[in-house]
């Protein structure tokens, strides 16, 4: 991975999350190096935060409304007004689609709270145009102010200026890599001509750039300002980094080499869908069993906005801290949801005794309230809990991880007492270190990661990855029905072209290549679709445990003269955050960088071999 362009001045990264969005920025020739972290989300709203929910909000056309705080008001606000909100698309938690959707393409589609159905694409890039005007005016605004008393100062940044950071889960596919460096293409983020101005980091592994970085102070619980650097490259053993989002659990191991003091990947990227969402799923089976079924379903039919609006204030009254707080929680119920209840069940009594035949005195209902105790809240966070510390114990239990005795959390859902609990109790021979504000390590770590993406060194495969090929068939070993007759030969089709292994450690800059000819004389483009499995003898892209990555590379070979006899060379990086693709023209020596596409499972990959 390139260091960073000369041309660029500042460094814009964008936590693309979940549940909540956010982004920092550097001035790169700046004296002062300060990350400065936007704090201003929600001011229109009458509050000031450093992220705002990933929600958008369209009118039924589809014309962006609204994004994040903002959006969430306005789509409450239509329904108060009895305006009729049904109509407007008000789209959330739809990010989790790219680690889901096994068939992810340009035209997957994403459903709206009214149950309309959209472009997936168009959504994301609406959720980063919005995002991209928000901060290209923040460090216009900052950098007018500081260049007052200059006269020579430009008044704003040239776009080819500014170098963009867009997080992700280490834990996705190569397809949902690409379907959001698309969606940030056409949202102006970068361009296909200058793919070098948007990287791509892992979230975790931005998390470990700034925790690295930082003094044991700057952790809760801790003291003395030692760089915890210096500690884990001292002692020499891998760290775990886990980073607690909305949607996703993300964990990765590191090692530091002793020679050169790069960063290895000790272990392949690990999770999974264990995010602070769950916590939310959770709450609404209470509701239903509480108040039951057929009540929240109604409410949820007839006013969806309102629903909405009791859950984002769930989401707020969830993080109480019981040593701060009071023994419970308690939650404004909306107005709708309070006549709503009188209707089907009765007055407050009726609604509590009905509430009692589940819960004694640990859920109840008064002044228009529904009160939570502290017990029933840890009884929510329970399960995902439970599933995030098993997820944890399985990965330690490994034999390469056995010394591993750091483990940094992350992420907003690392702020849960709940969970910081759990952790403490499962493991009490690690040390765990969670930063003051977890949520926002992975911006200020995206930012160090684009000034130094060459400190980590090398990867590890999760995966075994190849391409779909041809090759000479052979009856003794070839089934009948993969043949594919031509007249000068006999090919048997969807061969697994193994590039790269699950558990190999690939160096940054290390290529894998290999060559292959066209099957037919006359073909001007050759594609080559990936596919990945997590066996280490695939034999075929049609095996059960072989899985389509949903991109291919496309070739341009207009020059036929030569029929089958042009020899290409695919030559692939899987080092990076992304694959890299380069094709070489073995005759002629020329060599071009290919670009991927996203393709729907059911097209078939070109034939070559």
């Amino acid at each position: 991975m390139a260091a960073l362009d000369d041309q660029r001045d500042v460094i814009i990264a964008i936590d693309f999350g979940t549940t909540y969005s956010g982004f920092g920025y550097v001035f790169v020739k700046a004296s002062q190096d300060r990350i400065y972290v936007f704090q201003k989300w929600g001011r229109g709203q009458g509050i000031s935060y450093s992220k705002t929910p990933t929600a958008l909000l369209l009118n039924e056309e589809g014309e962006f409304l609204k994004f994040g705080h903002a959006a969430v008001e306005m789509y409450r606000k239509q329904a108060m007004s009895q305006t009729d909100c049904k109509k407007l698309m008000y789209f959330e938690k739809f990010k989790l689609l790219l680690h889901s959707e096994q068939d992810l393409n340009e035209r997957t589609e994403v459903e709206a709270s009214n149950r309309k159905k959209w472009p997936a694409m168009d959504v994301f890039v609406k959720c980063l145009e919005y995002l991209k005007k928000t901060a290209t005016n923040a460090i216009n605004e900052r950098h007018l102010r500081s260049a007052k008393d200059n006269p020579n100062a430009e008044p704003k940044y040239k776009p080819e200026q500014i170098q963009w950071i867009i997080t992700i889960p280490a834990i996705w596919r190569i397809s949902a890599k690409e379907f959001m460096r698309k969606a940030a293409y056409k949202a102006g983020i970068a361009s296909p001509a200058d793919p070098d101005q948007l990287i791509l980091a892992l979230e975790p592994e931005a998390a470990s750039y700034y925790c690295r970085k930082l003094p044991f102070e700057m952790f809760k619980g801790e003291y003395g300002k030692e760089v915890v650097k210096d500690t884990l490259d001292e002692e020499g053993i891998p760290y775990m980094v886990v980073d607690n989002g909305g949607g996703t659990l993300d964990i990765t191991v590191h090692e530091v080499n002793a020679v050169d003091g790069h960063i290895l990947e000790k272990h392949c990227p690990a999770g999974g869908l264990y995010g602070g969402i769950h916590v939310d799923e959770e709450f609404e089976k209470m509701m239903g069993q509480a108040f039951g079924e057929d009540v929240i379903n109604n409410f949820i039919k007839q006013f969806p906005s309102d629903w909405q609006t009791l859950m984002n204030r769930f989401e707020v009254q969830k993080r109480a801290e019981e040593e701060v707080d009071n023994d419970e929680i308690s939650i404004p119920l909306p107005l709708n949801f309070i006549n709503t209840c009188n209707h089907y069940i009765g007055k407050d009594e009726a609604i509590n005794e009905r509430i009692r035949v589940f819960y004694s005195r640990e859920v109840s209902v008064s002044s228009d309230y529904l009160n939570i105790t502290m017990n029933t809240l840890g009884d929510l966070h329970r399960p995902i809990v439970t599933k995030i510390a098993d997820r944890i114990q399985s990965l330690l239990s490994e034999d390469s991880l056995q010394d591993v005795k750091t483990m940094f959390f992350v992420g907003g859902f690392s702020e849960a007492q709940f969970l910081r609990r759990e952790i403490s109790r499962r493991f009490p021979d690690k040390r765990i270190l969670i930063p003051h504000d977890p949520q926002l390590a992975i911006i200020h770590g995206a930012v160090e990661f684009a000034r130094e993406p060459s400190l980590l060194r090398a990867r590890v495969m999760g995966k075994t990855y190849g391409v779909g090929t041809c090759c000479t068939f052979d009856p003794r070993i070839h089934p009948k029905e993969k043949k594919l007759v031509r007249p000068w030969k006999e090919y048997c089709c969807d061969i697994f072209e193994t590039l790269v292994k699950k558990g190999e450690r690939i160096d940054l800059e290390e290529t894998r290549a290999h060559s292959f000819l066209p099957i037919d004389p006359d073909c001007t483009e050759i594609s080559f679709r990936f596919y990945s499995t997590n066996q280490d003898d695939a034999q075929f892209v049609t095996d059960r445990e072989v899985v389509s990555e949903n991109v291919t590379v496309l070739i341009p070979s207009p020059d036929t003269t030569k029929g089958l006899n042009r020899r290409l060379r695919l030559e692939v990086k899987f080092g990076g955050t992304e694959i890299k693709v380069q094709v070489t023209d073995v005759e002629s020596g020329n060599v071009r960088k290919a670009s991927l596409q996203l393709v729907a499972t059911s097209v078939l990959h070109s034939r070559f071999h």
